[in-house]
């Protein structure tokens, strides 16, 4: 017994001088803040701490923090913000919890494109007149790809999975009611694009995101997972609670007046329900047609969408032909990763016959952006990243078939994935961080559900359903018309087209498994790259600081109680002695 205590390790005492430490420094910079902003800074050093001692907590952390917080400070050309926060927690604290652990993961599918898009964008930069801005970026689609791996690798019970899910509707059910406040209550703080808008419209609400086009990107990603929760749960509690939230994230969407989103939406869940349930197409349109009648100005915004000429979508047009002329000019390593607007400037000024009335604007179409600026193998590379994810999803429809649960999740995920990019072709979805980092985060979604075991779900009935005499003739009923609708020829040939389109080649390649090329992994390439790699986490592992950091996590109450406790004795003892 004395041994086993012995063996136990020891707190080191430069843990709590740490602590002790960092809580100076923010007692004194608390002289400087009201109490109400020392507050909530204490309170987000403390979420953050608990955040780093588990992923959970970190993803929790940015499900919520994202879409309910619209805080942006720019230290030059690098954007700090909710996304970038999270972002580096969650990537931090899966260090923390898996660097010791030297575990092997599956290889993600879309990893060599990626790397092949990293690569042509860090090309790129030789030509960007601003390289600090084109660094800024390319480290933000490497937070990207981390935040893939990182989520991939984190969710691994399908509980997490239920509850982080959960939490995504939760929290944009919120920021659909803040923006329900805002459409009735603040019309003023959500006029962001009337000026094309009908007058039977208020406003286009954008929430926390403080503008309509971003909210509706996110909510595009969102509506989806809603649906498959409501329809995949167990629990009629669960199940109404869920619906309600997903209402009001539709209600959310249609106060956007977005109609790229609208569109994109409806996309998905009609390509959701062909990997599910063909009848969920008809509850897609059964809402939309209440919307069209009960919300105002949604007929004449969609009547609008004719207009070519002007009005948003003559606009774009505008826009989309002066970045195709930007793309001629740098058609091969574009004009470096980020400087879009720089050129932009630039090129009006030579063309003046293609002013839009702006000088610095964006492309309203991220395909065309991220072409301009990373030449066309990068636009290739990086629609390469889109395309295996959509047969990553393809393949999981089928691999997760048994399982109810998994499937109606990886339908929404797919539905998400598809309607995004497919407003990104009138928008800069993937430009704007606080929508786009969900983006990527159904795709570490994609990766945990390909690691998640299916249980295979039991059709259960009541006994008093299946022996009820009152409910045997309408059994019998639908019984027959069954046999009469199988009995058709109408449904016959549409059921040998389906069985002969099965039984294709193309249906086998298209659910089939994506593989990582040779030199990916396990490739004489690969090998040097893969001990380097070694060699830094054995670095890493054996330093101080991660031991400091693991000692602090092992003991997360005593280390906070200690933290706060000695930060508000030394904000009492600064206003004492430098008020004076």
């Amino acid at each position: 017994m004395s041994e086993l205590v012995a063996s136990r390790p020891k707190p080191l005492m430069s843990s709590y001088a740490v602590i002790i430490v960092i809580s100076i420094l923010v007692g004194l910079a608390g002289y400087f803040l009201s109490i109400s902003q020392f507050a909530i800074m204490l309170l987000g050093l403390t979420l953050i701490a608990f955040a780093l001692i588990k992923v959970e907590f970190a993803l929790a952390l940015l499900v919520l923090a994202v879409p309910l917080s619209s805080f942006r400070i720019d230290i030059g050309p690098i954007p700090i913000d909710a996304v970038t926060i999270c972002t580096g927690i969650v990537i931090a604290s899966y260090v923390l919890n898996n660097l010791r652990k030297n575990e092997k993961h599956k290889s993600i599918p879309f990893a060599w494109a990626f790397l092949a898009f990293l690569f042509f964008a860090m090309i790129s930069t030789v030509v960007a007149p601003s390289t600090v801005g084109a660094i800024a970026v390319i480290i933000r689609f490497i937070g990207y790809f981390a935040l893939v791996y990182a989520v991939g690798h984190s969710i691994r019970s399908r509980e997490m999975l239920i509850w982080i899910l959960v939490l995504m509707v939760i929290s944009g059910a919120v920021t659909s009611l803040y923006g329900l406040y805002q459409y009735f209550y603040a019309p003023e703080t959500a006029k962001i694009g009337l000026y094309d808008l009908t007058e039977d419209v208020a406003a286009r609400v954008g929430s926390t995101f403080e503008n309509p086009n971003f909210y509706a990107e996110y909510l595009v990603l969102i509506v989806p997972l809603g649906l498959a929760l409501v329809l995949g749960l167990r629990g009629a509690f669960r199940r109404v609670a869920l619906g309600v939230a997903t209402l009001f994230l539709f209600i959310g969407l249609i106060l956007t007046y977005t109609r790229g989103s609208w569109m994109a939406t409806g996309i998905g869940i009609i390509l959701m329900s062909l990997l599910t349930e063909a009848w969920l197409f008809w509850v897609w349109m059964a809402l939309f047609a209440i919307a069209l009648v009960a919300a105002p100005g949604v007929a004449s915004r969609l009547a609008s969408i004719t207009d070519i000429t002007g009005g948003t979508a003559g606009f774009r047009m505008r826009l989309w032909l002066i970045a195709s002329g930007i793309i001629s000019e740098h058609m091969l390593i574009g004009i470096g990763i980020g400087n879009y607007y720089d050129v932009f400037t630039e090129y009006v000024f030579r063309h003046p016959e293609l002013n839009v009335g702006w000088v610095i604007y964006g492309a309203h179409n991220s395909y065309l952006t991220i072409w301009a600026e990373t030449g066309i193998f990068g636009i290739l590379s990086f629609v390469a990243i889109i395309l295996i994810s959509i047969k990553y999803g393809l393949y999981l429809a089928r691999a997760k078939a048994q399982d109810k649960y998994l499937s109606w999740i990886n339908s929404a995920i797919f539905a998400g994935v598809i309607g995004f990019s497919i407003n990104s072709l009138t928008s800069n979805s993937f430009h704007h961080p606080q929508p786009a980092v969900f983006f990527w985060f159904l795709l570490g979604l994609q990766v945990a559900i390909d690691g998640l075991n299916p249980e295979p779900t039991r059709a259960r009935t009541s006994s008093l359903v299946d022996g009820s005499l009152v409910l045997r003739p309408f059994r019998f009923a639908i019984a027959s018309i069954r046999v009469a609708v199988f009995n058709h020829p109408i449904y016959r040939g549409l059921s040998a087209a389906g069985q002969f389109w099965h039984a294709s080649k193309m249906v086998a390649w298209l659910f089939k498994e994506p593989v990582l090329p040779a030199f990916a992994a396990g490739s004489r390439s690969y090998r040097p790259v893969s001990i380097f790699l070694e060699r830094i986490r054995l670095w890493i592992e054996d330093s101080a600081v991660l031991h400091i950091a693991r000692d602090i996590g092992a003991r997360p109450l005593a280390a906070v109680t200690l933290f706060v406790a000695a930060a508000l004795v030394i904000r009492v003892l600064a206003r004492a002695v430098i008020g004076q």
